[in-house]
């Protein structure tokens, strides 16, 4: 069963320009970045030691976007904006 999770992670600069920096409370497993329409347009499997992370999006254009957290503890969507 996964457990939906609010408010454990933190996302700036906003709006991004080139990296995210994600800090959560859990230790984080993966991630997906979605459009607004909910297509996957990029996945990641990892394991984060320390909880903080970088996500480059220079490739993405401009726009709103959905960021799924993926941790032992739970998912999070979080939304962002690209410049």
């Amino acid at each position: 069963q996964i457990k939906e999770l609010n408010n454990f992670v933190q996302l700036y600069p906003m709006p991004a320009q080139s990296n995210i920096k994600v800090m959560s409370k859990y230790p984080v497993s993966g991630y997906s970045i979605l459009n607004i329409g909910g297509q996957i347009i990029e996945h990641k499997d990892f394991m984060t030691l320390n909880n903080v992370f970088e996500i480059n999006v220079s490739n993405l254009a401009g726009g709103i976007y959905l960021l799924q957290i993926l941790t032992q503890n739970g998912i999070t969507l979080e939304k962002f904006n690209k410049l």
